[in-house]
């Protein structure tokens, strides 16, 4: 059983304890259409949190469950399942819990994949980068060639010129 669906019955056996005193877990299992064994079971749980206190009784049906009570609410429990909404509020805190535990979980992931893509980023400019660097360093070596053979041309041309003269 789920904890959010044992929450929510135990909030049905509460409420029902809080509305009619002197119910037994017969009337209890009738009124929340479950199993008296589930609800003599919860009732114990309630009990250890203190929100109710069991007088146990001698009852008919005490061959299908080994003891029958008569729940009756404590004054925590009145404020627990009044004031702070009972079992609803657990629910709901549960849930809230479960949302942010899946939101960190999924900035996690995106913070993560974000961080994946801006290395790969700087490796593909990086990459960019070099392949530019390359192209210039081998663009600066063909004028520094053609230079030379300007310059040898001139010689060439000079020297042309001052043996005809």
């Amino acid at each position: 059983m789920k904890i959010n669906q044992k929450n929510r019955i135990k909030h049905q056996i509460l409420s029902e304890i809080n509305n009619n005193n002197r119910c037994t877990i017969n009337s209890i299992s009738e009124s929340t259409k479950h199993k008296i064994e589930l609800i003599a079971y919860l009732l114990e749980e309630i009990k250890d949190e203190g929100y109710i206190e069991l007088t146990e009784v001698t009852s008919l049906n005490s061959r299908y469950i080994p003891r029958d009570y008569i729940p009756e609410i404590t004054n925590k429990g009145k404020y627990f399942i009044l004031i702070d909404n009972g079992y609803n509020s657990i629910i709901k805190k549960y849930k809230k819990e479960r949302f942010y535990y899946y939101a960190k979980t999924t900035a996690f992931i995106i913070n993560s994949l974000a961080i994946l893509l801006v290395g790969l980023f700087s490796l593909i400019i990086s990459m960019k980068s070099n392949k530019v660097e390359n192209e210039n360093y081998e663009l600066k070596q063909e004028i520094k060639e053609l230079k030379d053979l300007l310059k040898e041309n001139k010689t060439i041309e000079i020297d042309t010129t001052t043996t005809s003269t």
